[in-house]
């Protein structure tokens, strides 16, 4: 019956006997003769070949039969498992046959491959078809209906003696309907016996990450990668990885699917897995009822059409006729019940893969319905594992426990079901059903007095029975740990509020999945709760956290009370106190409010991935994905809703100056420095076109028919257009810009263009006209610029600081929105036109009212200029990407509290605490000197003006007096200076500092300052009694006029015998703080010693030991007098900016670029716990005086944090 399609008739009528029964001459057996046989007419191409010479074709009467069941255009479909034969004892489980085929390869096959049913259809043509296109480098898709026996047909290659041959190794996916294409990432990766540095199985943080974990998972052997039921490209892209080694074999409902990957010659379709012939479905019907074909009765034809001739539906029909053993009348019997089935069915509704299941649907309804009451309202409650994969046996035994069945019964009544093709079994040992069976079952047991609700309690009150363990700690069967919050919620159980607030559930879930698991656990809590909930707030603090827990779970603890320690609602007070009592590792605890951004704000979630600087942002027009440029050279597209990343496309030579996606969203412009314009597909990050010579470029846009607008390196704006002869035409629109164009934006509806220039200039362009609107010049260049969604609007930032605004169909005057000096470098407008949003090199975006001429909210957090903004169409998440790698999802709906207060101030420099402990003192850039007094967390601050702020510029390097009392420090452009914290005075400004000073340090006892600078000379200097400070020495690089030489970092011995600096040349020198002449120089000639500049230093209290690092990854140890480091520590930060030592000399606090501070033992050289900021770097840190567990430190954000070391090595 291939592609004879199977029409349904628009009234319905009974079904008539369709064959008659004769004697064949000289005999009193009846003989099978079909209705076919009778017409005079031609058969149709669905000519059946089996032995039986009475079975002809399927002619025109059958179609009478064949109307009850329609499929529609076979166009577009996605797949699910097929239907597995009745089980027979073998080594792989119920059904499956354990042998392959006669294959002596060395070929691996990984044990979710399905063995071979005892029951299938051999489709010699097609697996000759399949086979030879199985090589390495090959991506072929099989499509077809669902039912139709797409996975068998796959098992049968994948056990094929002549496809081993070819293949180092065989692994099989099977993809769940409903499951996260990280999910699958992270199940292929453990098939692949792939695993992390650790040796534990590893958890994708990403899209990206999972595509390049399997990149190089199947780039070492030759493998054929196998994707059962694939429904969603999405789960393709994250799959279908670049690779020659590997072939991918994928099965699927959707044509377009298998199209998308199928390699094979351009005017063939992919390979159809379709409709069984007729003889194919007989002999499917006689092996499932254990009948030789030529003695199948008359009615046997019509089951199988009744079937649809699908491999599922013949398997159903097969089953309720051999469960009828030693009945009478058995055919006739099913027949009748189909007949019946099929005269009560509803109409069968159409889904996305544009297929209508009526034929397979009754087959199954039918099949249920045919079982005893209790069997089956046993087989309808099965409905609650839809979507959630393969089930084991201990999770049916927990469903079925209330209903008095032991694991005895439950085995027993499962093994029925396998017998009639209502469950199949898994080669992991688990039970699935098909997904239209799932269907059916879901919707009878919708349609019940009690509903799918109350067998979800019943799953939950087993499994409670049979543990007598709460829930949340069951030990894990594989299954309900990852299902727990899912079937909670289905059954509508407050326990899932429990669930989700639990410290130790949070724990078991990171380490057991990640945390794209957990946060799945908190997407399955309605909103049907009081609000705000602790519930949302705990999952608002672990989105704010995935990015760290991604990288590292044992950091849970310390990122929750980071983010929830100034809520004091009772359950957050509660979750805060389990999580300090039940932590087993060594961790850093938060003693200070404010540590990390709180849950509630505007800042949903903070995007890292990019290794160079963020220069261009954009948003799809759904708002779905949001795609980055950056310098390192590529483009990155983001799930807006998780903060995954979805791709990463290395799309130029140079780095990436501006990214744009087209009105339909399905495709991304990137132009960059390499002087091209390329075209990419979002889904997949493939190349469209061929790439634009459009010179430099520095703004790209897209109209609604497509044209490219690119503004560059000359004085036009290019608009480019894709012709039908596959080539790009430039027209130019030449609007009066005397130098190169900054700034382009268009209009949503893509028919208007704003256009700005290096020369002050602004033009407005309609797409349907050649004459352009002339704006007012700024009195800088143009850096940037917006237009609303219908082009009313358009707002323009510049050099100097200014932002105006103008209504294009107004008379008003233009609105003058910011005087400041800070550059611009991006702008945005809502689309109504009634928020501007501008951001640049003062690191805050700023949201004005243009009605008003004012700020109405401020948005710090970045910590380097802000390179450009992007908002949704619906003008409620903001875009934001930076210099300082980052991009941050701003919810301009919530009226939160900013990151950093009303004022962003700049990194912190200096860090001391007094001597007894109780007060922490710090000094940054742009920002008073502030006290925290403790342990009440109270901040003042002694100085009621910034030291440094305005034209004198930001500190650039400052030191605390050991008592906290006096600040010394420099900045850009003022002086080297001393400050009484007391008063507020300036107490000195030294003469003859020297130039550019980078490093300040103070003696432990107070007596002794030191400085080094960009003279490439450290000063060593007394303190007065007064706090003035005299010139002692001066300590010059031997070889100080080399290039080079600049002192970065300088410390002084606490016995004031040395002086201590590192700098430019990588080279750390010990100075005689006596005679200022060289002692030592570290490493030796020969010795090891530092990649990189060195910029931060540190000495212990016994003044035997030098702590160094900088801008390499190591971490040096020195003992003085020695040449070569006594110990190394690995560390992450490619930049390490400061070190301490703790009082007892026994560990070292490293911050840096990583943007993490790290505890370290040094006497083993191990790092005993760390922190992660949010996204920050740490520029300062210091021990606490008497609590060696303690340690404050400050990051670039302006943020200051007290932390204590909690858990075993506290102990």
């Amino acid at each position: 019956m291939r592609g004879a399609p199977i029409s349904e008739p628009s009234v319905t009528t009974p079904i008539s006997p369709m064959f008659s029964v004769r004697h064949p001459p000289g005999t009193d057996q009846p003989q099978r003769v079909s209705v076919m046989e009778q017409h005079s007419e031609p058969p149709t191409n669905a000519t059946v070949n089996a032995p039986r010479a009475n079975i002809g074709a399927i002619g025109d009467h059958v179609t009478q039969i064949n109307n009850y069941f329609t499929i529609a255009d076979q166009s577009e479909r996605p797949s699910t498992e097929e239907p597995t034969a009745p089980p027979s004892p073998a080594p792989n489980g119920p059904g499956f046959s354990g042998a392959s085929s006669t294959s002596t390869s060395d070929c691996s096959l990984s044990a979710t491959v399905p063995g071979m049913l005892r029951r299938h259809v051999a489709r010699t043509e097609l697996m000759e078809r399949v086979r030879s296109r199985l090589v390495p480098g090959a991506r072929v898709g099989l499509w077809g209906m669902g039912g139709a026996g797409k996975t068998t047909l796959a098992a049968m290659l994948a056990r094929d003696a002549g496809v081993q041959e070819v293949f180092d190794r065989i692994v099989w996916v099977a993809v769940t309907r409903q499951e996260e294409p990280a999910h699958i990432q992270e199940r292929a990766l453990r098939l692949l016996d792939y695993v992390g540095r650790d040796g534990k199985p590893v958890h994708p943080t990403s899209i990206q990450d999972g595509q390049d974990r399997l990149t190089q998972a199947l780039s070492n052997q030759l493998t054929l990668l196998v994707l059962d039921d694939v429904w969603d490209v999405g789960v393709l892209q994250a799959l279908d990885v670049p690779g020659t080694q590997f072939a991918l074999l994928l099965t699927t409902r959707n044509k377009g699917i298998a199209a998308s990957i199928d390699d094979g010659n351009e005017d063939d379709d992919p390979p159809e897995v379709a409709q069984l012939e007729m003889d194919q479905a007989l002999t499917l019907l006689g092996d499932w009822t254990k009948t030789p074909v030529d003695q199948l009765p008359p009615e046997a034809d019509s089951l199988c059409i009744m079937a649809g001739c699908l491999a599922l539906g013949v398997a159903l029909v097969g089953g309720m006729v051999n469960d009828r053993k030693g009945q009478t009348q058995k055919w006739q019997k099913v027949l009748s019940l189909l007949e019946v089935g099929r005269g009560g069915a509803i109409e069968s509704e159409q889904r996305a893969d544009h297929y209508q299941y009526s034929s397979v649907e009754v087959a199954i309804s039918v099949s249920i319905d045919d079982l005893d009451p209790a069997a089956r309202d046993r087989y309808r409650e099965l409905a609650v594992f839809a979507g959630r994969g393969g089930f084991p046996d201990s999770a049916v035994n927990a469903l079925w426990a209330p209903a008095g069945l032991n694991a005895g019964d439950a085995n027993t009544l499962l093994t029925k079901f396998i017998n009639r093709s209502l469950v199949q079994t898994t080669p992991d040992e688990r039970y699935t059903l098909h997904d239209l069976e799932f269907d059916v079952a879901t919707k009878q047991l919708s349609a019940g007095e009690e509903g799918i609700k109350a067998a979800h309690q019943r799953l939950l009150e087993g499994y409670k029975s049979r543990t007598h363990q709460p829930l949340a700690d069951c030990p894990d069967d594989a299954y309900l740990p990852r299902n727990l919050a899912f079937h909670l919620a289905a059954a509508q159980s407050l326990e899932l509020n429990k669930l989700l607030v639990s410290f130790a559930w949070m724990e078991r879930r990171l380490a057991e999945a990640g945390i794209s698991d957990l946060l799945i656990d908190y997407s399955h809590y309605t909103q049907g709760w009081p609000s705000p909930t602790t519930v949302e707030t705990v999952h608002g603090a672990l989105q704010l956290s995935a990015a760290a827990l991604a990288d590292d779970p044992d950091l849970l603890a310390g990122q929750l009370i980071g983010r929830l320690l100034d809520d004091s609602r009772p359950k957050i007070s509660a979750l805060l106190s389990s999580i300090r009592r039940s932590s087993d590792r060594p961790w850093l605890c938060p003693r200070t409010p404010e540590s990390l951004t709180g849950p509630g704000g505007p800042l949903t979630r903070t995007l890292l991935g990019h290794v160079g600087r963020v220069t261009t942002v954009a948003v799809t027009t759904n708002g779905r994905y949001i795609v980055t440029g950056s310098d390192d050279r590529t483009v990155k597209v983001w799930v807006s809703t998780t903060g995954h990343l979805e791709r990463t496309i290395p799309a130029h030579n140079k780095p990436v100056t501006a990214v744009a996606v087209t009105v339909d969203g399905l495709r991304i412009v990137s132009g960059s420095a390499d002087r091209t314009v390329k075209v990419w597909i979002l889904d997949g990050g493939r190349e469209q076109r061929d790439a634009i010579p459009a010179g430099h470029v520095y703004a790209v846009a897209v109209a609604d028919d497509d044209r490219i607008v690119v503004g560059g390196g000359d004085k036009d704006l290019q608009v480019w257009t894709w012709t039908p002869q596959s080539k790009w035409l430039d027209s130019r629109l030449r609007c009066g810009h005397s130098s190169y164009v900054k700034a382009v934006a268009a209009a949503a509806e893509g028919r208007y263009l704003v256009s700005g220039s290096d020369d002050g200039s602004l033009c407005v362009w309609d797409l349907n006209s050649d004459n352009p609107i002339n704006l007012p010049r700024l009195s800088g260049a143009v850096e940037a610029v917006a237009i609303s969604a219908d082009g009313r609007y358009v707002v323009a930032g510049g050099s100097d600081g200014t932002v105006r605004a103008w209504n294009l169909y107004s008379a008003a005057p233009e609105v003058i929105l910011s005087t400041r000096t800070a550059r611009i470098h991006a702008v945005a407008i809502t689309s109504d036109g009634k928020h501007v949003l501008t951001a640049g090199q003062d690191q805050i975006v700023r949201v004005w009212d243009p009605a008003t001429n004012e700020v109405v909210r401020e948005l710090p957090g970045h910590t380097s200029d802000i390179e450009a903004l992007a908002i949704t169409r619906d003008d409620r998440y903001l875009i934001s990407g930076s210099h300082d790698r980052t991009v941050r999802v701003w919810d301009l709906t919530v009226e939160g509290i900013e990151p950093f207060g009303h004022d962003a101030p700049g990194e912190i420099r200096a860090m001391a605490f007094s001597a007894d402990g109780r007060c922490l003192v710090w000094a940054g850039d742009d920002q008073p000197i502030s006290v925290r007094d403790l342990p009440d967390g109270a901040v003042r601050h002694p100085l009621n003006h910034v030291v440094g702020h305005g034209d004198a510029g930001s500190i650039k390097a400052a030191a605390l007096s050991p008592d906290g009392q006096r600040l010394i420090c420099a900045g850009y452009a003022w002086p080297f200076s001393v400050w009484d914290l007391s008063t507020g005075q300036c107490l000195h400004i030294p003469d003859d500092a020297g130039r550019g000073i980078n490093a300040i340090a103070v003696c432990a006892d107070n007596r002794y300052v030191v400085t080094g600078g960009s003279d490439k000379i450290a000063r060593l200097w007394t303190v007065r009694h007064n706090g003035t400070l005299d010139l002692k020495l001066k300590m010059p690089d031997q070889n100080h006029n080399s290039k080079g030489a600049e002192v970065y970092a300088v410390a002084i011995t606490p016995d004031a015998r040395w002086v201590v600096t590192g700098g430019h040349d990588k080279i750390v020198r010990v100075w005689d703080a006596e005679t200022g002449e060289q002692k030592q120089q570290l490493p030796s000639r020969s010795g090891r010693g530092h990649r990189g500049r060195i910029t931060a230093l540190a000495v212990t209290s016994d003044s035997q030991y030098i702590v160094s690092a900088g801008h390499d990854k190591d971490i040096l140890v020195w003992r003085i007098g020695h040449d070569c480091p006594v110990r190394v520590l690995e560390g992450d930060a490619e930049q390490t900016h400061t070190l301490a030592i703790t009082a007892d000399d026994k560990h070292l606090i490293s911050g840096g670029s990583d943007n993490a501070v790290r505890l370290w033992d040094l006497a083993r050289g191990q790092e005993l716990a760390h922190w992660v900021t949010d996204a920050v770097p740490v520029t300062a840190c210091v021990a606490h005086p008497t609590d060696r567990w303690s340690l404050a430190y400050g990051d670039g954000s302006g943020r200051v944090a007290i932390l204590s070391l909690r858990g075993p090595s506290q102990k």
